[in-house]
C-alpha cells in the first residue's frame, strides 16, 4: 500500500485531561488510488491529514508512506489554504520547496512544464494577488506536485470556491490526477466532490468507527447529477446522519 493507517488513536491535552481525537483508526490506500475522507465536523479529518504526514505523532498505531514509518516531508501535503507568499512570484512560489531542497535549478523546467499543462504560463511572473481563487488553489496543488511525493494529502483545497469555480477545478484535479498517476487522499465537506474524484470514500463517524463506500462509476465521470451520483450522495448522507456502521462495495 502507498499510505496505511494501522489502529491509529489520537488525544489532545484540555483543562488538564486528554480528550480522544481519533480511536483505533485503519484505512488505507493503494498506489494511484484517490480516497475521499468525510465525516461531520470535529470528527478529525483534518487532524487525520497532518498524523498522515507526520505533523502530528499519534499516541497509539502506526502510520507508513510506501512502506516507510511516515516522517515530516514523506508525502506532499496541500493545506486548506493556499498559504502562498504574497511577495513571491507564481514561479517562486512553485519552487519553495525545491528551494529548501536546493534544487531550485533542475526543478524549474518541471514547473514550466506544469504551469504551460494547465494554462498557467502567462502567469509565471504574477503575485498571489493578481490570481483568482481557482489559480491560486491550482499553484498550490502544482506547488505540492513540485515536492515530487508519490502520496499527497488534500484538506479541503476547493471549500472556499464558488460552485462554477469548483466544479471546473474538479474536472481539472482529476484529468491531473490520472495523467501523473499519483496517490491522493482528501479530505472534504462536499459530497459531490467526494463521488465525482474518488475510487473509494471513508466515512469518519465520532463514534471512531470509519465505513468504507465504493464508488463503481466509471471514469471520466459527469459532473451534473445523474441518478447514480444521487443515489451516492444520498447514502454519504444517511451514513454521515445516522452514524451507523454499514460496508457498502
Amino acid at each position: 500500500m502507498a499510505f496505511m493507517m494501522n489502529n491509529v488513536s489520537y488525544s489532545i491535552r484540555q483543562g488538564g485531561q486528554y480528550m480522544p481525537i481519533l480511536k483505533n483508526i485503519n484505512l488505507s490506500a493503494a498506489a494511484g488510488e484517490f480516497v475521499s475522507i468525510i465525516g461531520k465536523s470535529g470528527t478529525g479529518k483534518s487532524t487525520l491529514l497532518k498524523l498522515a504526514c507526520g505533523l502530528e505523532k499519534p499516541d497509539e498505531g502506526e502510520i507508513t508512506i510506501q512502506n516507510e514509518p511516515s516522517v515530516p516531508g514523506a508525502a506532499g501535503y496541500m493545506p486548506q489554504k493556499d498559504l502562498l507568499l504574497p511577495w513571491r512570484t507564481v514561479m517562486d512560489n512553485l519552487l519553495l520547496s525545491p528551494e529548501v531542497q536546493k534544487k531550485k535549478k533542475e526543478k524549474r523546467k518541471e514547473a514550466e512544464a506544469l504551469l504551460e499543462r494547465v494554462g498557467l504560463s502567462a502567469y509565471e511572473k504574477a503575485y498571489p494577488h493578481e490570481l483568482s481563487g481557482g489559480m491560486r488553489q491550482r499553484i498550490a496543488f502544482l506547488r505540492t506536485l513540485l515536492t515530487g511525493k508519490e502520496v499527497l494529502f488534500l484538506d479541503e483545497p476547493f471549500g472556499a470556491l464558488d460552485a462554477m469555480t469548483k466544479k471546473d477545478m474538479h474536472q481539472w484535479m482529476a484529468a491531473l490526477w490520472r495523467e501523473l498517476d499519483k496517490t491522493i487522499v482528501l479530505v472534504t465537506h462536499d459530497l459531490h466532490e467526494s463521488v465525482f474524484l474518488s475510487d473509494r470514500i471513508i466515512v469518519l463517524h465520532p463514534s471512531g468507527e470509519t465505513e468504507e463506500i465504493t464508488v463503481p462509476l466509471p471514469r471520466p465521470r459527469e459532473t451534473f447529477l445523474t441518478p447514480e451520483i444521487t443515489e451516492l450522495i444520498n447514502t454519504l448522507e444517511s451514513s454521515i446522519r445516522h452514524e451507523s456502521y454499514q460496508s457498502i462495495s
